[in-house]
């Protein structure tokens, strides 16, 4: 699959999930849309956030640990070397 075809779709799901949630969003009462529900979802979506974002740091971390040892070893990765 060719990368357009792929960040269509992600595009795709991304405005369908928006459109979703914009819908129940207007389908919840209003007692559940208070000041208290509001200030816990952002709490909850900062911790997430967090999260992600240490996952993220540590993929790239062990991403690059793995080229440094890979460039370091030209015996068994030559490829790397037409740079």
């Amino acid at each position: 699959m060719s990368p357009l075809a792929e960040s269509l779709i992600v595009l795709g799901v991304i405005l369908a999930a928006a459109s979703f949630g914009f819908l129940i969003g207007l389908a919840v009462p209003e007692h559940h849309r208070s000041d208290n529900t509001r200030s816990h979802f952002a709490a909850t979506s900062s911790v997430v956030a967090t999260l992600a974002a240490l996952v993220l740091g540590l993929a790239i971390s062990t991403t690059s640990t793995t080229r440094l040892a890979m460039i370091r070893d030209k015996a068994t990765f030559p490829r790397l070397w037409w740079r």
